[in-house]
C-alpha cells in the first residue's frame, strides 16, 4: 500500500522534539516510527497518511519526550490513482515519554461515504518493567446529524485499544450516534490501577472505527505504565481531565 509520508519539513510541524525532561532520571527509550499512521478504507478504495519527522529513526532518542501536533488539515487520498478523497484530517497529536506514556489524539471528517479509519501511534520501547501498574483513558466526540461510529474492536462495540508487548491492556470507547454532537469517555481501571503481569518493554495506542458519511469524529487516548503503582493514583485524575478538555474543545 502506498502511503503519504509527512515529515517535519512539510506543512505540519514537530512542535517540540527532544524537549527537556520534566521528570528527571527517566530511562532512555526508543520510538518505532511513524509517529502516527492513519489508514482509511471505504467504497472499494483505500489510502493512508503517515507522520515521520525528519531525522527520527528506529533508535534510542534518549530520555526526552516527543510531541507532535498537526497544524494544517490534510486529505487522505486513495492509493489507486483516482484521487478519491477518503477523509480530511483536521487534527493529529501524539506525546511519547520514557515515563513511559503514549498519548494519541485525532480529528477527522468523513467524505460523502462511510469510511473505516485506523489511527495508530508509534510503538514506544523502554527498559523492561516487571509487573508494573497501568492505566488507560480514552474518549471520543462525534458531530453531525444522523451520524454514527462503529468500533472495530470487541465485536464492533469499541473503538480504542491500548496494548503492550505482553498483550492488550484495555479496549475502550463505546459506539456513538449523534443528531448534533455527543461524546463518551472511559478509563481502565475505573479507579486505581491494574497490575500488568510479566516483563513490559513496549506499548502503543490505536483508534479503529467505521465513520458514517459526512461525520466529524475526534478523540484522544492515553496509556501510562509505571513501576511504582502508588505514583499512578495522582496521574489517573489528570488523565480524566485531559480527555475531557480535548473533547470539549473539539465539540465547541
Amino acid at each position: 500500500m502506498t502511503r503519504r509520508i509527512h515529515s517535519a519539513l512539510g506543512t505540519a510541524c514537530l512542535a517540540a522534539v527532544l524537549m527537556a525532561v520534566t521528570l528527571g532520571g527517566s530511562p532512555a527509550h526508543a520510538v518505532v516510527p511513524p509517529l502516527i499512521e492513519v489508514t482509511a478504507a471505504g467504497g472499494g478504495y483505500s489510502g493512508s497518511y503517515a507522520v515521520l519527522p525528519f531525522g527520527l529513526t528506529d533508535a534510542s532518542i534518549g530520555s526526552s519526550p516527543v510531541f507532535y501536533n498537526l497544524t494544517t488539515p490534510v486529505q487522505i487520498i486513495s492509493n489507486d490513482g483516482s484521487g478519491t478523497v477518503l477523509g480530511t484530517i483536521t487534527g493529529l497529536t501524539t506525546y511519547l515519554n520514557a515515563d513511559p506514556t503514549v498519548s494519541l489524539g485525532f480529528a477527522i471528517q468523513a467524505p460523502n461515504m462511510a469510511v473505516s479509519y485506523t489511527i495508530t501511534s508509534a510503538t514506544l520501547g523502554f527498559a523492561p518493567l516487571t509487573n508494573p501498574g497501568g492505566v488507560a483513558s480514552a474518549g471520543m466526540t462525534l458531530t453531525g446529524n444522523g451520524v454514527s461510529t462503529t468500533g472495530n474492536y470487541a465485536g464492533g462495540i469499541k473503538s480504542f485499544q491500548a496494548t503492550t508487548n505482553v498483550g492488550t491492556f484495555a479496549t475502550l470507547v463505546n459506539n456513538l450516534a449523534a443528531g448534533g454532537s455527543t461524546a463518551t469517555h472511559e478509563m481502565s481501571p475505573a479507579s486505581g490501577l491494574t497490575v500488568i503481569p510479566g516483563s513490559v518493554s513496549s506499548m502503543s495506542t490505536q483508534f479503529s472505527f467505521m465513520l458514517s458519511p459526512n461525520a466529524l469524529a475526534s478523540g484522544t487516548g492515553v496509556l501510562h505504565v509505571v513501576p511504582e503503582p502508588a505514583s499512578l493514583l495522582s496521574l489517573a485524575v489528570g488523565l480524566v481531565g485531559m480527555v475531557g478538555v480535548f473533547s470539549r474543545k473539539r465539540s465547541a
